[in-house]
């Protein structure tokens, strides 16, 4: 049926919310996502969609195999145990970040995502600009510096504080949850 003006659109009732339901729990099912252990509890789309979906435990077998964690990189880390797969990464690497070092590899339950030709950050054409953690809905992607002040638990809990990065000369602006 094709769109047409004033035409009603059903966003949510009990069946879609059910249907919702349920591929997020193949989502949780099919890899490592572990909220409590992870550097983006609290931060992470996935988790928030659980909680939205009031999603406590699981009513499918878990399913994921072990996948690697790339840590080659000074900065950053890539996680493809929490990763879903959804393509934000190799889209900001390249409309944004314009370098097209991440695609994905690989097929089915063995799909990752990769750099170059299979390689390891630390070996890759990658400068670390970081788009693709500011992307990342998960914690997939990450800033290896982070997991020491991440927070954690339910974000109506957190107050936030403005401030600046000292890593470098630039002083960005930052964003500190206590």
């Amino acid at each position: 049926m094709p769109v047409r003006e004033g035409m009603g659109v059903v966003t949510s009732n009990d069946r879609i919310i059910e249907a919702r339901r349920t591929i997020l729990e193949f989502m949780f099912a099919e890899r490592n996502h572990y909220c409590m252990s992870c550097a983006q509890s609290g931060d992470c789309e996935l988790q928030s969609l659980a909680y939205e979906m009031q999603m406590d435990h699981l009513t499918v077998p878990s399913s994921h195999q072990a996948f690697p964690v790339d840590i080659t990189s000074e900065y950053m880390a890539i996680d493809h145990n929490r990763c879903v797969l959804c393509g934000r990464c190799i889209r900001g690497c390249q409309e944004i970040a314009g370098a097209y070092v991440l695609n994905f590899q690989n097929r089915g339950t063995h799909s990752l995502i990769g750099l170059d030709l299979n390689e390891e950050i630390g070996e890759s054409t990658c400068y670390s600009c970081g788009v693709c953690m500011q992307v990342c809905p998960t914690g997939a992607i990450y800033n290896r510096y982070r997991t020491h002040y991440a927070v954690k638990g339910y974000p109506k809990d957190w107050e936030t504080i403005d401030s600046f990065c000292p890593q470098c000369g630039l002083l960005c602006p930052t964003l500190h949850f206590v």
